[in-house]
C-alpha cells in the first residue's frame, strides 16, 4: 500500500540522495515530521523535491508509531489508506 522513508533528524539538514529517486516519482507523499524549527526546514527541503508532499497529522500520539500503539493496525490502515484517497484525488 505504501513505502516508508525515514529521513533520520530533522537537524540533519540534508535529505540522503538515495532517497531522491523516491520522492520525485511517488504519486504521493505524505510527510510527518515534528512541529520543531528544525523540521520546517526538512519540510521546506522536501517539499522542493515534489509538488506530491503531503504534511499531515495523525489524530493521535505524536507519530504514526504512537498513533499505532494507540489504536490498532486496523484503524492506522483504514487512516493511511483515506488520506492517500483524498491526496490522489486533489488537483
Amino acid at each position: 500500500m505504501i513505502s516508508v522513508a525515514s529521513i533520520g533528524s530533522a537537524a540533519n539538514k540534508h535529505i540522503n540522495f538515495r532517497w531522491f529517486s523516491q520522492f520525485i516519482s511517488a504519486p504521493s507523499i505524505l510527510l510527518r515530521m515534528d512541529e520543531d524549527q528544525a523540521c520546517q526546514g526538512a519540510i521546506a527541503q522536501i517539499y522542493t523535491l515534489s509538488r506530491a508532499v503531503q504534511h499531515i497529522q495523525v489524530p493521535q500520539g505524536k507519530d504514526i508509531n504512537d498513533f499505532y500503539l494507540i489504536e490498532s493496525l486496523g484503524i492506522v490502515t483504514e487512516w493511511i489508506q483515506n488520506i492517500a484517497l483524498k491526496s490522489l484525488l486533489l488537483p
